[in-house]
């Protein structure tokens, strides 16, 4: 392999562990044994795993949040379904945590 190949190869890889890692912990998140307080305060491990995600994805891993139930809680947030959880406004950042009565990371 050439170094080009191999710096693909290993962010492949990389993408690949970080993707089954937010995999495990959404499954935690949705079965109860993990709390959405507890992935807000993760520190680096919330930044690595969660700040990418959406929060669509993320309400929808809560339980008692389907797809229909978390479009109607992002429209009462005034979040649009296509936001990451990192790139919340000052405004929705507020709504968002308020919501779930946690403080921001």
């Amino acid at each position: 392999m050439t170094g080009s190949a191999n710096i693909l190869h290993s962010d492949i890889e990389k993408a690949r562990s970080v993707r089954n890692r937010r995999s495990e912990l959404k499954r935690k998140i949705k079965n109860g044994s993990m709390t959405v307080d507890e992935v807000f305060s993760m520190g680096s491990d919330y930044l690595k795993y969660f700040a990418n995600m959406k929060v669509y994805e993320f309400v929808c891993a809560i339980p008692g949040f389907g797809p229909v139930s978390a479009e109607k809680l992002l429209a009462k947030l005034k979040i649009s379904h296509c936001k990451k959880l990192k790139g919340l406004g000052k405004r929705q950042s507020v709504y968002f945590f308020g919501y779930f009565n946690i403080k921001s990371p």
